[in-house]
């Protein structure tokens, strides 16, 4: 199988989840999130999810982390795809998002 075809695979799974199934999908995925074992952590990368794509709610693991670690920096991507390029963006409690051209 393709790595496209898993991807429009599970998009359409997602897309078919209600907002109590997703609600206790992101709850029974955070609870197992927490009984990971991991090292002291400065900087973590997460991604904005897309709501539209019903994608797992990262701000429950990144909310957590930052619980355990509140000196712990989070970047998000930020994509040129004209130059088919990604970096690393430190943010903070007031950065804005902007949704890319190429969701």
């Amino acid at each position: 199988m393709l790595k496209k075809d898993i991807r429009h695979y599970y998009k359409t799974k997602r897309s078919a989840l209600s907002m109590m199934d997703k609600s206790k999908w992101d709850d029974l995925l955070l609870i197992q999130f927490q009984t990971l074992q991991l090292p002291f952590l400065k900087i973590i990368l997460s991604f904005y999810p897309m709501l539209k794509n019903n994608e797992v709610d990262t701000f429950l693991m990144t909310d957590y982390l930052h619980f355990k670690n509140p000196n712990l920096h989070l970047c998000y991507p930020r994509m040129t795809f004209s130059e088919v390029s990604m970096e690393a963006v430190l943010c903070s409690a007031d950065s804005i998002f902007e949704a890319g051209k190429h969701e």
